[in-house]
Formats: structure tokens, C-alpha cells, sequence
């Protein structure tokens, strides 16, 4: 199957590769558009620069969830140029701060896909390296029965006019595709994890949700420096230990964060 991922990127020079190098091997193409970075995200996405990646610099001159920034329209943007330039079977979305696994890609090609037009995975929120929430306010339970922690379609067939709108519980960031792709797989197992949540820049943020104050730099030990959102309801408080083999290319950056 012909996979070609798509990402809406800027500012995020920290994740970008990582996020490339999970898919790279598995698709035809990437498409990025970055949105008038000023942190290192273009020279990081140059250095990875092969065959397979088309990035194209929009500058829409507003932050990320702006009121006046419109989300939708951007993403569609992306994924129309996706489609056209890679004219693939499948399309995938891929931020810039996630990874899809091995795990993902494999149970793809070991699946007959010929009666869905979407997948659907769990977006796995690890804790620590060893754990991930299962918070109840972000389960949803998938047709089979299973439950799955805050999924989302992540892939769909090409050719099918699937755009991006706003969504009505949001208003102005995190939007939709419409027509929603069906019928779905829901894959399970790890396929697609997050890492906003779990170390680099974007992580101190939510760390400090639960008031302690972050130093200048890292390393970071979040059990121990920020133990109120650690062990909160929707972190340890409700989270399973798991075996998960991370990949080498995100365990260099992590750490630098710490170990935990």
C-alpha cells in the first residue's frame, strides 16, 4: 500500500525528526508545511532532507489557535498537496511531536484493509517509560468493545474529497475531517504516541500545571520536581505499566530530559 504523511508544522525544531524518522521507512512521501518557524524547525527538517520529503513555507504571520488563525483551512491545504504531489493509496497525519511504531506499520500490511476506508488508533499518553494514562475521560470504546485512550483517525483512503472543518467542541483548534471516513478500523496495540506529555519543551508546560516552577534547563526528573502533575488522576494516578521497546533515535533525546 502507497502511504504518503502529511504535517502542519512551526516552531517545533525539537520533535520534527523524530517524528520523521518513525514514518520515513514506511511511506512514499511526506509533505510539510511550516508556518514561519523561528526555532531551528526548517534547518532540522533540511538536514533531513531526502526523496521523499516536499516542504513548502507558509508564514501565516499568527501563533498556533490564534482566534483569527484558521486551523482548518491550513490542514486541508496540507493534505491536498499530499494527494497531489504523492499520489498515494493512503493518507496519513502525522504533528510534528508524535511517532507512530513498528507496531503500526506492520500490523498494516498484515491486515486486509479492502472493506474500511480509515484507520483508528489510541493516541498513547506515556507517563514514564514504562507507563501511560488510561484516564477515564479519555477512554472511548471502540464498536469491538475495546477500550482505546483519546483515538483518532489517523489514516484514511486517498481520493475520497476528505477535508478538515472546525470542530463545534473546540471552536478554534483540533478540528475534524468531514466527511468523516467510514467505515473504520480500530487498530490496537501501541500504533501512535504523543510526546508533548512526556519530555522536551512542550512538556515543561504541562508539568507545571500542577504549580511547582520548572528550572532553566534540564535535565528534569518529573517524579521528584513536579510531583503534583505526576502523580495527578490524569497521569499516574491512572496509568498501567506497559512493555514497550522505544526506539533509539527518541531515547537519545529523552535523555537529555532525564531518566524516569
Amino acid at each position: 500500500m502507497r502511504i504518503a504523511a502529511f504535517m502542519v508544522v512551526k516552531n517545533d525544531a525539537f520533535y520534527v525528526q523524530m517524528a520523521l524518522r518513525s514514518v520515513l521507512p514506511h511511506v512514499v512521501g511526506v509533505y510539510i508545511q511550516d508556518q514561519g518557524s523561528t526555532d531551528g524547525t526548517v534547518q532540522a527538517i533540511r538536514a533531513m532532507a531526502c526523496d521523499k520529503i516536499v516542504a513548502d513555507f507558509i508564514n501565516t504571520g499568527l501563533p498556533r489557535f490564534d482566534k483569527e488563525y484558521n486551523e482548518p483551512r491550513y490542514r486541508t491545504i496540507a493534505v491536498e498537496e499530499c494527494e497531489r504531489i504523492f499520489k498515494p493509496d493512503w493518507i496519513l497525519k502525522l504533528d510534528a511531536d508524535e511517532i507512530y511504531t513498528e507496531h503500526f506499520f506492520r500490523s498494516l500490511e498484515t491486515r486486509d484493509l479492502s472493506d474500511v476506508n480509515a484507520v483508528r488508533v489510541a493516541g498513547d499518553r506515556f507517563i514514564s517509560r514504562t507507563h501511560r494514562s488510561v484516564h477515564p475521560s479519555a477512554i472511548e470504546v471502540s464498536p469491538a468493545g475495546v477500550p482505546f485512550v483519546d483515538p483518532h483517525t489517523q489514516l484514511w483512503r486517498a481520493g475520497m474529497g476528505v477535508k478538515y472543518v472546525s470542530n463545534p467542541a473546540f471552536v478554534r483548534f483540533h478540528p475534524v475531517l468531514s466527511p468523516d471516513p467510514v467505515p473504520q478500523l480500530w487498530l490496537p496495540g501501541v500504533c501512535n504516541i504523543h510526546l508533548h506529555r512526556t519530555f522536551g519543551p512542550k512538556a515543561v508546560a504541562f508539568w507545571q500545571e500542577g504549580g511547582e516552577k520548572a528550572p532553566p534547563g534540564p535535565p528534569y526528573h518529573p517524579p521528584t520536581m513536579f510531583p503534583a502533575w505526576y502523580n495527578s488522576g490524569a497521569n499516574m494516578g491512572n496509568a498501567e505499566e506497559i512493555a514497550f521497546e522505544w526506539p533509539d533515535y527518541v531515547l537519545r533525546e529523552w535523555d537529555q530530559w532525564g531518566t524516569w
